[in-house]
């Protein structure tokens, strides 16, 4: 229920907008499409966070699918990116192991000997060597994983809300290595 966006026509939507994003080519192999989000986490996982939960609104939707992992390649979190652009959820990251673990994007390709670049979202961690991404604004939860003094938390140039200037202010104040990207 799910393909390599590498394997896609070039036609397909999830290549199209992978394109456009300027996706590394080696790395389109690491990213899935799917043309139905809850079936392909029901389907791939005998565990995910939303299974059984009646509340939970996955989306049925075509997704942009990338797999968070642990050290051990163990997929711990799924994140999906909707296609249509007017979908109600733009993003949707679920759970996969039944214990919380730290979510990491790209922990599998980490070299812990050299810098490593923290970012929030996947697609802007593919562009870095050693980069790797939080998936929300929680950048520090990394660092903390692998070490504040190995780590740069790099946010988005997005306009700041309230909350992410008071985190971005307490993580420079506690001794993280922050960047603020620029438009």
């Amino acid at each position: 229920s799910g393909h390599s966006v590498a394997h896609l026509d070039e036609t397909h939507a999830a290549k199209v907008y992978l394109r456009q994003r300027m996706i590394p080519e080696d790395r389109l192999a690491d990213i899935y499409c799917t043309a139905n989000f809850k079936e392909f986490l029901d389907s791939n996982f005998t565990y995910h966070s939303k299974k059984n939960d009646e509340n939970s609104r996955v989306p049925e939707d075509s997704r942009i699918v990338t797999f968070f992992t642990n050290r051990n390649g163990t997929i711990t979190h799924v994140s999906g990116r909707a296609l249509d652009k007017d979908a109600k959820l733009r993003y949707m990251t679920v759970r996969t192991v039944e214990v919380e673990e730290t979510k990491m994007f790209g922990y599998n390709r980490v070299d812990p000997s050299s810098q490593i670049y923290v970012f929030e979202g996947q697609f802007d961690s593919m562009f870095v060597k050693n980069g790797v991404a939080s998936g929300d604004s929680a950048l520090y939860r990394i660092a903390d994983l692998l070490g504040k003094n190995s780590c740069v938390l790099v946010y988005d140039a997005q306009p700041r809300n309230r909350e992410i200037v008071k985190q971005i202010n307490s993580v420079i104040n506690k001794g993280y290595k922050v960047i603020v990207t620029g438009k």
